[in-house]
C-alpha cells in the first residue's frame, strides 16, 4: 500500500534544515523590531514626526497606526522585514522545488515512478505553502504567546476579591509593549 502525498512528504523531509534556518531568521527579525516599540512606536516624539509628514507618505508606508502595538508590528515587521523574508523564502523554495531536481538529475527518475507532472507541481507547491504558513504562524506565536500566558495567569489572580477586575485587561498587552502600559 502506498502512502498518500509522497512528493509532499519528501519535499518537507528534505528541506527541514532550511525551514529551521528561515524560522531562526524570522525570530531574529522579530527580536530586532518588536522590542523597540516602547522607544519608537509609543514615543510622543515619533507621533510629532508623523504629524509633520504628508498624509500620502504616511499611508504609503503604512505608518498610520504605528503608535499602537498592532500598527507598529504591521508597519515594521509584517510591512518590511517579514514580507521581504517571506518573499525570499518563497522564491528560494520554489526554484529549488523543480530546478534543484533538474540540476541533480533526479527529476527524470521521479517522473519515471508513475507520478504525473501535475502531481509533482501540486505536491511541491503544497509543501512550499505549508512552510510559508509555518513561518507566519511562528511569527504570530512569538508575538502573542507570552500575552496568552500572562492573561491566563492574571485570570487566576483576579479571581480573588482583593484584585480589581480592570487589572485583567491591563495584562492583555503583548510582551513587547512598554512597561508603562501594563
Amino acid at each position: 500500500m502506498t502512502r498518500p502525498l509522497p512528493l509532499y512528504r519528501r519535499s518537507l523531509g528534505e528541506s527541514w534544515r532550511s525551514l529551521i534556518g528561515w524560522s531562526l531568521g524570522f525570530l531574529a527579525a522579530l527580536l530586532l523590531y518588536v522590542p523597540l516599540f516602547s522607544s519608537i512606536g509609543g514615543n510622543p516624539d515619533m507621533q510629532a514626526l508623523l504629524d509633520s509628514l504628508p498624509p500620502a507618505m504616511i499611508s504609503a508606508l503604512g505608518y498610520g497606526a504605528i503608535a499602537t502595538g498592532a500598527g507598529y508590528v504591521s508597519a515594521t515587521f509584517y510591512g518590511l522585514m517579514g514580507f521581504a523574508l517571506s518573499t525570499i523564502a518563497a522564491v528560494a523554495w520554489s526554484s529549488a522545488a523543480i530546478a534543484g531536481d533538474e540540476e541533480l538529475g533526479s527529476l527524470e527518475l521521479t517522473l519515471a515512478h508513475g507520478v504525473t507532472r501535475t502531481q509533482v507541481v501540486l505536491e511541491r507547491s503544497a509543501a512550499i505553502i505549508t512552510k510559508l504558513v509555518w513561518l507566519n504562524v511562528l511569527s504570530v506565536l512569538v508575538i502573542f504567546a507570552p500575552t496568552t500566558a500572562r492573561v491566563s495567569a492574571s485570570s487566576s489572580v483576579t479571581s480573588s476579591p482583593s484584585v480589581p477586575p480592570s487589572s485583567e485587561s491591563a495584562c492583555s498587552s503583548p510582551w513587547w509593549a512598554s512597561p508603562r502600559e501594563h
